[in-house]
């Protein structure tokens, strides 16, 4: 049996309380928060007929007007898209509090979105001498999309940037797309495409997607969305990241608990990873599978966290040594720490 590790006292980055801005360590967890905004908006939901994470119009990722550092950390996307599904923002540029107030912006009656900054905790191994994190906390700030402000015509906030796709046409984007997502796979699915189709599907047994042809779709755009969809469960491959084995269920039966699971797994890492690629979506929904799904949230709250966090597992699956252009998740994580702090000494 291996030996136990031993640490000594915690060291911890940062104080426990910001300024008057409210930036700080908070009890609740960005899984609890995300959890309290879905249930608070399911009749708009139901209303429009679309998952929040089922629509993006952003063409870049959501970003800090001034640093240009993308929100990236998925609890921050998972929420920008929240907010943009209730107010319909379609503007990737995004301010925090402190420089709002800076730049003179004007945004009496509006409210914040809350993101998060992690805050590792780290302590000493005594068996190794080394410094080990050994638990992660979140530091909340907040910030404004640049369309709430009243005066924003009159403010010099950057523009926003173009496309990194130019003008690419869109099947070449698709191609590239596909190519990427499927660097870090170990044995590539194999793709059959068969026209009339009744529905895009992965099969688990012979690790193949089936594909209706794009010329199918009204919109080559949503094409990628059933692409992406569909190689995101095959992720859950034995070669892969064994999410199938893991879970020894069958994630084909609609009624099943882990069917909810594994489709939340998928959506949320396919709408991640469309706003990663700069393709705005959306995926209409029946009212009867908005029910089904706030119903397994409802029943079973800690299920939304467990898919986010396996959500997260799939995305790093993606993108492991294997990052898209101007894409650092270090360097963002440290960027974005120092927004909240700089928020707490406003």
């Amino acid at each position: 049996m291996a030996a136990r590790k031993r640490y000594s006292r915690k060291k911890y980055t940062g104080s426990r309380r910001g300024g008057n801005s409210g930036s700080h360590l908070v009890k609740q967890t960005p899984e609890q928060k995300i959890l309290e905004y879905l249930l608070s908006i399911k009749e708009q939901v139901l209303e429009r007929e679309v998952l929040p994470f089922d629509v993006g119009r952003f063409s870049r990722m959501p970003h800090n007007a001034f640093t240009r550092h993308q929100y990236v950390g998925f609890y921050n996307l998972l929420m920008i898209m929240i907010r943009s599904f209730q107010n319909g923002w379609d503007d990737p540029r995004f301010v925090t509090v402190g420089k709002a107030k800076e730049i003179g912006a004007e945004f009496k009656g509006e409210k914040t979105t809350t993101l998060w900054a992690p805050v590792f905790i780290k302590e000493i191994n005594e068996d190794t001498g080394k410094e080990e994190v050994v638990a992660v906390r979140f530091r909340t700030f907040r910030v404004f999309n640049v369309t709430q402000f009243a005066n924003l015509e009159e403010l010099d906030i950057p523009p926003l940037q173009k496309s990194n796709w130019g003008d690419t046409p869109v099947m070449e984007r698709i191609e590239a797309v596909k190519e990427h997502a499927l660097t870090n796979f170990k044995v590539e699915p194999q793709f059959i495409e068969q026209p009339f189709v009744y529905a895009p599907h992965y099969r688990p047994g012979s690790h193949t997607i089936v594909l209706p042809p794009p010329q199918e779709y009204l919109k080559p755009k949503r094409f990628v969305q059933s692409l992406l969809h569909e190689m995101m469960h095959a992720t859950g491959a034995p070669s892969e990241l064994a999410r199938f084995e893991k879970h020894e269920a069958d994630f084909h039966d609609e009624k099943a608990v882990e069917y909810a699971y594994e489709e939340m797994v998928v959506q949320f890492a396919t709408a991640s990873l469309l706003t990663h690629y700069g393709f705005p979506h959306e995926s209409k929904r029946s009212a009867a599978y908005i029910l089904s799904w706030y119903r397994s949230i409802e029943e079973k709250p800690d299920l939304l966290g467990q898919a986010i966090r396996e959500a997260m597992i799939v995305i790093k699956h993606v993108l492991r040594d294997n990052p898209l252009p101007d894409y650092s998740s270090d360097e963002d994580d440290e960027m974005v720490a120092e927004e909240a702090l700089a928020e707490a000494a406003a």
